[in-house]
């Protein structure tokens, strides 16, 4: 989308003909020889349309609205697709974004986890019947409700296990020296501050969501960055066996199967299954099962993997005076990077594969797919390893969200239009569409007229 034959330049490459838009390598076709292609082999779509999406993802990426930068790819029902960028991928050292950028994608990594999983019961590796204990005993003996808790209720989040990162949370500001800190720091609104101080001494517990001094609490972004720093677990290296440990002994939420509670808690201990499973490790499986297969060239499992070039720096608002700070570093990166709950550092054009992949079928047989989808609890808009919902306009909408301080990205798969959209970003703004508002208005603008 955007390109015309006479802007191509293509070249043999070990791997085949390599095809360049101006600078960029928009992709290699395995196996082909250069002068064997012509223009007829070619689909463009209108340029006009490319257009329409830069202008789309530059809205707010400016020094007013404080959102340092921001990644898309479109894929149409055609098969012809748009990357585009706007901003900065290191606002200090004036360094724009380029597509092949990566960014930490967080929780999105949770449908790589549950398709490894869903691939390995279709290999009778493992039953989504099976129980925790029967996989990680000695972690299911301190976890409650560990024997009857099953790898299906873990993946469509019914398990009622503790989530680790508000058990994290809940630990930072229970800490006596750290809410002192927080009621005293100027920085903090005085609504928030006063919030903090009618608390005194009363630790708060996930049952006191329902307080109105919590709701201001949870209300506010900046507390919310600021508790991540603080967390003693965000600054010191740790492994998915300690962010596990920091939910023994919590009760459950609910009776296993009869409820809904979105966990990250989940996604480690299904990370731990499939390493149980294959003898292997997650970032051997994703690369051998996904990755590999799908050409994608510049998706890395971090906790065990190195990054080449790392990823770009991710900023966020940590003093209240409404511009973007540079908080790479800020947080051990074993933190940011967990597990097979949010491990993964990608692209935007790789993620594009990925979902297209999934959804084309090339990595699941069709009922094990449909599982996918519709095996969540019923009103809970989560399939298995998949957010699954329904735009007034577009029909229903697949894929997954991912988000940390400074960084939210969103894969949208939107069968009903055979369109794929992935958007990723590195700062956060109140004043501007979040990544899920914008690949359905990226998605939308596949399908209306173009001027």
């Amino acid at each position: 989308i955007g390109a015309s034959f006479d802007n191509l330049r293509i070249e043999d490459s070990e791997d085949g003909a390599a095809i360049f838009d101006g600078e960029q390598n928009i992709g290699i076709l395995e196996g082909v020889k250069a002068d064997a292609l012509s223009k007829n082999d070619f689909i463009f779509a209108d340029p006009k349309l490319a257009e329409t999406f830069q202008t789309e993802i530059s809205k707010g990426v400016d020094e007013e609205s404080n959102l340092p930068g921001v990644s898309a790819t479109v894929i149409a029902p055609d098969g012809t697709s748009w990357e585009g960028t706007k901003g900065y991928a290191n606002q200090e050292a004036g360094e724009f974004l380029n597509p092949d950028d990566q960014f930490y994608v967080a929780s999105i990594t949770k449908s790589f986890t549950a398709t490894t999983v869903l691939q390995l019961a279709q290999e009778n590796k493992l039953n989504l019947d099976d129980t925790l204990d029967k996989w990680l005993p000695d972690t299911a003996s301190q976890i409650t409700n560990g024997d009857r808790i099953t790898v299906r209720q873990l993946l469509n989040h019914t398990s009622g296990i503790a989530n680790y990162t508000t058990v994290d949370t809940l630990n930072t500001v229970n800490d006596p020296e750290i809410r002192a800190k927080l009621i005293d720091d100027p920085e903090l609104s005085t609504a928030t501050r006063d919030a903090l101080a009618s608390l005194k001494d009363q630790p708060l517990t996930p049952e006191s969501s329902t307080e109105p001094a919590v709701q201001s609490l949870v209300a506010d972004p900046l507390l919310a960055t600021k508790l991540g720093i603080n967390s003693p677990l965000a600054q010191k290296s740790s492994t998915p066996e300690d962010f596990i440990a920091t939910i023994y002994g919590q009760p459950a939420s609910f009776e296993p199967g009869s409820d809904y509670n979105y966990s990250n808690t989940n996604y480690l201990l299904l990370g731990e299954i499939i390493e149980k499973a294959t003898d292997s490790t997650v970032s051997e499986q994703f690369r051998e099962r996904i990755t590999e297969p799908l050409g994608m060239k510049n998706t890395f499992f971090a906790p065990e993997e190195q990054v080449p070039g790392g990823y770009v720096h991710n900023y966020a608002d940590i003093n209240g005076d409404g511009k973007p700070d540079d908080i790479s570093g800020t947080f051990d990166e074993s933190y940011q990077i967990s597990g097979a709950d949010g491990g993964i550092t990608t692209t935007p054009e790789d993620l594009s594969r990925f979902s297209r992949g999934l959804f084309k079928g090339e990595l699941l047989a069709p009922d094990t797919l449909e599982q996918m989808v519709s095996g969540g609890q019923e009103g809970s808009e989560y399939g298995l390893g998949l957010e699954v919902s329904n735009n007034p306009s577009l029909g229903q909408n697949l894929g997954h969200s991912g988000g940390v301080t400074g960084w939210n990205a969103k894969m949208s798969y939107f069968p009903e239009q055979d369109t794929t959209v992935v958007v990723a970003r590195n700062g956060e703004s109140p004043d501007v569409p979040n990544s899920l508002d914008l690949t359905d208005s990226l998605a939308e603008k596949v399908s209306a007229p173009v001027n």
